[in-house]
């Protein structure tokens, strides 16, 4: 499972099995099984809007540290130039 997958899981999980993959605990959600807890603050959202939810934060997690090492390297860019003045 990628960092950003399990980041996304324990922001509004509780309990789930640490094994399985992201979509596999996704599908146990889905189905509400209790190897699943949602945190009580998220317990009266829909199942549906959970799983966007987690899906979105999911994807925000990647985006923000896509940017962060495109950001990385044009620091490096403007390293190297700085250096060659």
């Amino acid at each position: 499972m990628k960092h950003s997958q399990r980041f996304a899981l324990n922001e509004f999980l509780s309990e789930y099995p640490r094994e399985l993959s992201f979509d596999n605990v996704i599908d146990l959600l889905r189905e509400e099984d209790e190897l699943v807890a949602v945190w009580s603050w998220f317990e009266r959202l829909p199942t549906h809007e959970l799983i966007e939810n987690i899906d979105n934060t999911f994807l925000h997690f990647e985006a923000v540290v896509e940017g962060m090492q495109k950001g990385l390297g044009q620091l490096e860019e403007v390293e190297d130039v700085a250096s060659d003045l």
